[in-house]
């Protein structure tokens, strides 16, 4: 399949890159390394996640999340980075794609609304990563 969507990425085409880029999205999301170094977000990209903050330790049942955070590049190039987010190890979901330039810092604020398990009360972890890679953990709680 990937020897595929590079050939075709290769030979273009009017609606060759929306097709190719739908089909590699789906083997993306299930963890294929090799489908999102295609779409242009390398695992290995030296950019960080840091100072992950939830606005509140403890989070209110029915309210979303409040994320604060900060990207730090360490690359020497203009690079894409996808984040996404998981509560307790439940399905990734992007929240945000985005350029950095060469050695860019960039503050990153995210709401998040709270879904099925994620919203019961008691103790749960966010998880965050930048382009599939795990790069943050951070515990709060639900309260009623």
């Amino acid at each position: 399949m990937l020897a595929t969507a590079q050939r075709w990425f290769a030979e273009g085409g009017p609606h060759t890159r929306a097709v190719v880029r739908g089909a590699l999205q789906v083997l993306a999301r299930s963890g294929d390394d090799g489908a999102r170094r295609l779409l242009g977000f390398a695992p290995e990209v030296a950019v960080r996640v840091r100072d992950v903050v939830i606005e509140s330790d403890h989070v209110r049942a029915g309210e979303p999340l409040r994320i604060r955070a900060r990207l730090v590049s360490a690359e020497t190039r203009r690079v894409a980075v996808s984040i996404d987010v998981a509560i307790d190890d439940f399905r990734p979901v992007v929240v945000s794609t985005r350029h950095l330039d060469a050695l860019e810092t960039q503050d990153l604020r995210l709401v998040l609304p709270l879904r099925s398990d994620g919203s019961r009360p008691g103790p749960h972890k966010l998880f965050v990563r930048v382009n599939a890679r795990l790069d943050a953990e951070v515990d709060f709680t639900v309260v009623m």
